[in-house]
């Protein structure tokens, strides 16, 4: 019986005998690394403050490339994110070309982009772009927020009530106040330049009072008033209303009214001499602080948060009732 005697069992008894001179298999010389790049997004740059829903804007991203070969040609996309990171619920909002970039080189991209009509309140502008199989993202540092045109009315009851009873000296003063105004005011614009005017709007002021000063237990002087008005806001005549307002807030998650109230007084001094009429004419002046409390469908409910003076002191109020909506017209 005759063994053939094959090419690749030579090899394989080649490789045996040299093995075991050396005491080990034959060293393979490594295959070099093929040069691979590696595109990444440095930077977001330039994103505006503000961008009005369904309008353009631009940024400009900032690229670099970290491999050890030329990144070809591609496109980058944009998205508005509520985060740092992209995800299902992100906006799409524009894409733009990236030239070749050499190994170690960065380029700086300019992006169009535009902010869809359903966007609103702040974003993050996340640029991504491909890295071979991945894809690399970074977000903008700063937000960017979408605003959407305001038009709508403000309307609504409050019933403001005050009494109690104060003693300086020799003087005792005691009062009851009940104020009602019914607003109506119109609400137009976009972003912090948003204008608040009266559109209507009325009051009905209430109340007495009543001073005591003792003298001497022979002679003590009584004042009584009774104090009264209702009206409109804009008093026939005029061209500027006794009511303004003011929202700052983009999204309309306050107001601020200041309500300047005129009421008449009709009153008595009593003291030893006898009891003498009086009348005045007196101008109260009340800021209110309104803050979203629910939003509904296209209503927004809000009540009053804080009182104060013309002089930005705590006003007197010791409560008021009452609610005020806002609807889109």
């Amino acid at each position: 019986m005759h063994l053939r005697r094959t090419t690749a069992g030579a090899a394989c008894l080649a490789a045996l005998l040299t093995a075991l001179a050396t005491g080990g298999p034959a060293e393979t010389k490594p295959r070099p690394t093929k040069p691979k790049p590696n595109l990444g997004v440095v930077e977001v740059l330039g994103v505006p403050a503000e961008v009005q829903a369904g309008g353009r804007f631009a940024v400009k991203v900032l690229l670099g490339n970290h491999g050890t070969a030329a990144a070809p040609r591609t496109r980058l996309s944009l998205l508005l994110s509520r985060d740092t990171k992209p995800s299902g619920d992100d906006l799409a909002a524009g894409r733009a070309r990236v030239p070749r970039i050499d190994s170690g080189g960065v380029k700086t991209v300019a992006a169009p982009a535009v902010a869809k009509a359903s966007a609103s309140g702040s974003y993050h502008v996340v640029a991504c772009v491909k890295a071979g199989r991945q894809r690399n993202c970074q977000a903008s540092r700063s937000t960017i927020r979408v605003l959407h045109p305001v038009n709508g009315v403000l309307s609504g009851t409050l019933d403001l009530y005050d009494s109690g009873e104060l003693s300086l000296g020799a003087s005792t003063t005691s009062w009851n106040r009940y104020v009602q105004t019914k607003i109506s005011m119109g609400v137009s614009g976009r972003g912090t330049d948003i204008r608040v005017v009266d559109d209507s709007s009325s009051y009905s002021w209430l109340g007495d009072s009543t001073t005591t000063t003792s003298g001497s237990p022979e002679c003590v002087t009584v004042r009584k008033d009774d104090e009264q008005l209702t009206g409109p806001f804009l008093v026939p005549g005029r061209t500027t209303s006794d009511l303004t307002g003011s929202a700052s807030d983009p999204d309309l998650r306050s107001f601020r009214l200041t309500a300047s109230m005129e009421y008449d007084v009709a009153g008595t001094l009593t003291s030893c001499n006898g009891t003498v009429p009086l009348q005045d004419h007196v101008e109260a002046v009340v800021v209110l602080e309104l803050a979203q409390v629910s939003q509904s469908g296209g209503t927004t409910t809000y009540r009053v948060s804080g009182t104060f003076d013309s002089a930005g002191n705590r006003a007197p109020w010791d409560r008021i009732d009452g609610t005020l909506t806002f609807r889109s017209r």
